[in-house]
């Protein structure tokens, strides 16, 4: 019996010795598997700088972006304020060339009146000159 029991021992310590290489098979794994994660958390944490330094430019681009939309809306209100300027400017100046035009319309039909009198005042004088015309010819012929 007793080297049945020896026989029994040994194959429980093959079969232990088998547990045990099996152990290291997947200790062996388990330790690859770890190193895989860790490379792959090597490779996250490069991806994760990468990305905070695509978020940080996009950031400093949307912030300029930002800004120039400010200096556009300040440029747009200067030229609201401009274009303000300009309308006005071009109803004063309506207004002024407005005035000087009917300034210059009554002046003009001040001096057709003026012309009309002195024409009428001539064609008075042409009379009378033409009657004292004939008066100095019928004188002499007297």
């Amino acid at each position: 019996m007793s080297e049945e029991k020896l026989e029994q021992i040994l194959s429980k310590l093959d079969d232990m010795g088998q547990d045990i290489t099996e152990l290291k098979t997947s200790y062996g794994r388990m330790s690859d598997d770890i190193q895989g994660l860790k490379s792959g958390q090597a490779r996250m944490e490069e991806r994760m700088t990468s990305m905070d330094g695509r978020i940080t430019a996009m950031d400093g681009k949307v912030t300029s972006m930002e800004e120039r939309m400010t200096r556009m809306d300040e440029n747009i209100e200067e030229l609201k304020v401009g274009q303000k300027v300009l309308t006005d400017g071009q109803r004063g100046i309506r207004k002024e060339i407005s005035t000087r035009f009917n300034e210059t319309k009554d002046r003009f039909d001040f001096v057709d009146r003026q012309l009309r009198l002195l024409d009428v005042d001539f064609s008075g004088i042409e009379e009378k000159v033409k009657d004292h015309s004939r008066e100095i010819y019928r004188l002499k012929n007297l």
